[in-house]
């Protein structure tokens, strides 16, 4: 009858739609998960969602403050005032105001017109907001303002220089430096640094929200961690192993070819305590690739302390200690 033929109509529908609604629910699970990862891919990365990318490069304002030797993935340079980017090639020139950016296949390197060499790993954002390089008047004045990523500062030392500043700022610190060799890393959206100091370093950490405290010194081979909003610690001790794992790790080594004030040199890499290493290219480090440079021994002593009629030089002698009352 009608209601027995009804019934079973719906019982088949029923039963379609059983065997149906698994698929359907695991074919909406993939779409919510798709779009899932592309908000968080999208929010995750430091360039602006919204930011057009012209195809004809303009330069921009005013004289040119260093160049981008090289290039790899995605690289955005942005002009002070401009709401569009472009992309960055080697050999195009950076100016006042830039901020560049480095996606999740981005790696940069560029060079200062006063030979100072940078390295930006992936998903990093950096502004130049003033570098003044004067070789007449023997001045250089660099801030930059470094908001996430992974970096590598090579500074060329301006020993002779009247003037002479480089600051590299945080959110939780400012980098003080005159001729170093260092790493930052940015996380936890911007409020903890990890500043890591290579050979023949020397940096003056401070902390932006008490900028009267006494700088936290960190020298050669050391490390340290500033969180905002809390108080600068102390920097620990790192070894040259795990320096050389840190770099390769967060694809920061030079691959050379310009002048500059870190430890690469020509040949790239890192050069431990002023010595010379080739460019490590992959696989595990090997400890016979370091080839130490010439270390200027300590003069002679002389004990005698008296006079000098044999030419011995004073400067190099062992004066006998006052007695200890």
């Amino acid at each position: 009858n009608i209601q027995e033929f009804t019934a079973m109509t719906a019982f088949k529908n029923n039963k379609y739609a059983f065997v149906f609604l698994p698929v359907l629910l695991a074919f909406m699970a993939v779409i919510l998960v798709s779009d899932v990862r592309r908000a968080s891919a999208a929010q995750d990365s430091v360039i602006p969602e919204n930011l057009t990318i012209e195809q004809t490069y303009r330069p921009g304002p005013g004289q040119s403050v260093g160049v981008a030797r090289q290039a790899r993935g995605k690289v955005v340079v942005q002009h002070e005032k401009e709401d569009h980017g472009y992309a960055v090639s080697g050999g195009m020139n950076l100016y006042n105001g830039d901020t560049l950016y480095t996606a999740h296949d981005g790696h940069l390197e560029l060079a200062f017109n006063d030979g100072s060499n940078l390295v930006l790993a992936a998903d990093t954002k950096l502004a130049i907001d003033k570098s003044i390089f004067d070789p007449d008047s023997k001045s250089r004045l660099s801030f930059l303002n470094m908001a996430a990523g992974k970096a590598r500062f090579m500074v060329k030392k301006m020993s002779d220089y009247h003037h002479s500043q480089f600051n590299v700022k945080t959110e939780s610190s400012v980098v003080g430096v005159r001729g170093s060799d260092f790493i930052l890393e940015i996380s936890q959206q911007g409020k903890k640094t990890v500043i890591t100091a290579l050979g023949n370093t020397v940096l003056e950490i401070l902390d932006p929200a008490h900028p009267l405290e006494e700088p936290v010194l960190v020298t050669s081979f050391q490390q340290l961690v500033t969180v905002l909003g809390e108080i600068m610690g102390r920097p620990v001790d790192i070894s040259e192993e795990e320096i050389m794992k840190l770099l390769k790790k967060l694809d920061l080594l030079s691959s050379g070819g310009g002048e500059g004030g870190g430890q690469g040199g020509e040949e790239g890499g890192y050069v431990p305590d002023g010595g010379s290493m080739e460019y490590l290219t992959g696989g595990d480090i090997d400890q016979s690739q370091f080839r130490p440079g010439p270390r200027k021994p300590f003069p002679d002593a002389i004990e005698d302390a008296g006079p000098d009629e044999a030419g011995d030089d004073p400067d190099r002698e062992m004066r006998p200690r006052p007695p200890v009352p």
